[in-house]
């Protein structure tokens, strides 16, 4: 009887171990920026931010448009950029630069939004390996882009929480907002779930 106890009180703390440590890897943060860099060109640089893989290359490359940096916040009017990408080479339907971020596994992509103007058609956009603006442009088709809403839907102080379960264990993201708009965002987070 003391055995089976024994044994039985073994394999409760073992599945209490193995439950918390499940727990604790559920929401593994993959990036978090809070947009501290002094200014735009330090922002965009390998300084302020690497690639996992390789110390000369900038977390954040330009894709299109002026976006800014400064006093702590990204500023994106007709502009985008990526995120985890290993160059800036245009996507196709068939291929991508390649990226540092594993979205192998569901994921979520989170970012205070403290400012949206300009034309309330116009649209925020988030891509996963795409760096272009045509959906299409990319091996995942039009599920690369995981969100598109537009601004008159999208209010200052609000949180913006993107789910994903596209992409690969080599990604990286692309944020944009479409010409005569502009949001102004902080605290980007990218983490499993």
């Amino acid at each position: 009887m003391r055995k089976k106890f024994g044994l039985l009180v073994g394999a409760m703390l073992i599945s209490l171990f193995v439950g918390s440590v499940m727990v604790a890897n559920a929401n593994a943060v993959i990036l978090s920026e809070d947009f501290s860099a002094k200014d735009t060109e330090t922002f965009f640089s390998a300084a302020y931010k690497a690639l996992p893989t390789d110390a000369s290359k900038p977390m954040y490359m330009i894709t299109g448009g002026t976006p800014v940096v400064e006093n702590g916040v990204l500023t994106l009017s007709n502009g985008r950029f990526s995120i985890g990408a290993l160059d800036v080479t245009p996507t196709t339907a068939g291929s991508t630069p390649g990226g540092t971020l594993d979205l192998s596994k569901p994921y979520k992509i989170s970012f205070k939004v403290l400012d949206v103007k300009g034309n309330p058609s116009k649209k925020l956009q988030v891509y996963v390996d795409n760096n272009t603006t045509g959906m299409a442009n990319s091996p995942h088709g039009g599920a690369s882009r995981l969100y598109s809403m537009e601004l008159s839907s999208i209010k200052a102080g609000s949180t913006v929480e993107i789910q994903g379960s596209v992409g690969t264990a080599n990604s990286f993201i692309q944020l944009r907002v479409e010409s005569e708009g502009t949001v102004v965002i902080d605290d980007l987070v990218i983490e499993s779930i």
